[in-house]
């Protein structure tokens, strides 16, 4: 497995001459290249993970010179510009797990600072990729094994939405859903009863969710706004104690705004000039995987366990 050098956060400014039409492409995921490969053999005694990767490009110009706001899955260097986040994704949730994660026309970071309604235009044709990755790896690839969903910042905003749309009969074999980073609303457990939050470490058919800062006012409405589902990953558990994540860093669930508040975190560490119109000094948007690596990595194991 590769190793990841964790404070490489690959947030890279793509200006790309993409070959591919663009507006004409119909996804296709019976294509190999339209999946992560992360080397190995699917094995059929094992759970899997369906993951989605969160935003890794930025406005790009393709071969007309038009700026677009979605990712060019065929183009081999905003390939390149995805892989640190299909790696992680692969070193956190593969380790236990048959690993599927597909590409797909992400929205680029610079569309988050866009009003929502324009916004959304381009998340819509993100999410449909990711509907038609869940269809074809339901159909073909899962086997019926019990699986994990999963997805960090934009990719869990995604996989949020597949819960949402989930069949009763594809639900009773989902594990868990880990949808970190992105805000679960009380209107979301109000409507689906497939959305349940975590209350412990081996729980299963349960959202885990978080977001975390190092102050409260760093909170953003984009990211953080509307939560209404947290779980502290140091303890697995939900009350508002302080719990050691390691001999630097605690941290605390602020049940009020129900974020993560960690002690002993450098607030600058995840902090991107580029990137400061939707993700402030103080919050951790950007570390929400590597700060909690090893605990994820361990709970993915045991859900699973749990489940079997």
């Amino acid at each position: 497995m590769k190793t990841t050098d964790w404070t490489g956060i690959l947030l890279l400014t793509c200006l790309t001459l993409c070959s591919c039409d663009f507006t004409g492409l119909q996804t296709r995921y019976s294509d190999s290249t339209l999946w992560y490969d992360n080397g190995r053999t699917i094995d059929p005694d094992k759970a899997d993970v369906f993951y989605v990767i969160p935003s890794c490009i930025y406005d790009w110009n393709d071969s007309t010179g038009t700026v677009q706001h979605n990712a060019c899955v065929e183009d081999s260097v905003q390939r390149v510009r995805m892989s640190w986040s299909f790696d992680t994704g692969n070193e956190i949730f593969a380790d236990s797990a048959n690993f599927f994660s597909p590409y797909y026309r992400q929205i680029t970071l610079n569309a988050w600072s866009m009003e929502a309604q324009e916004r959304d235009r381009y998340l819509e044709l993100a999410l449909d990729d990711v509907r038609s990755a869940f269809s074809y790896y339901l159909d073909n690839l899962n086997g019926g094994r019990p699986f994990v969903l999963a997805g960090f910042s934009q990719g869990a905003r995604c996989a949020l939405q597949l819960l949402r749309e989930m069949a009763p009969e594809v639900a009773e074999r989902m594990i868990a859903a880990y949808i970190i980073g992105y805000p679960i609303s009380q209107q979301d457990l109000d409507n689906c009863s497939l959305i349940r939050p975590a209350s412990g470490a081996t729980d299963t058919g349960v959202c885990i969710a978080y977001s975390t800062v190092t102050d409260t006012n760093a909170a953003t409405d984009l990211i953080n706004g509307n939560n209404a589902v947290i779980i502290n990953p140091a303890s697995w558990t939900t009350d508002t104690g302080s719990h050691r994540l390691n001999d630097s860093v605690s941290v605390r669930i602020d049940s009020t705004k129900m974020l993560l508040v960690a002690s002993g975190v450098d607030p600058m560490s995840a902090y991107r000039p580029k990137l400061s119109g939707i993700i402030p000094i103080g919050n951790l948007h950007l570390l929400e995987l590597p700060l909690y690596s090893d605990r994820l990595k361990a709970n993915v194991k045991a859900r699973i366990s749990a489940y079997q």
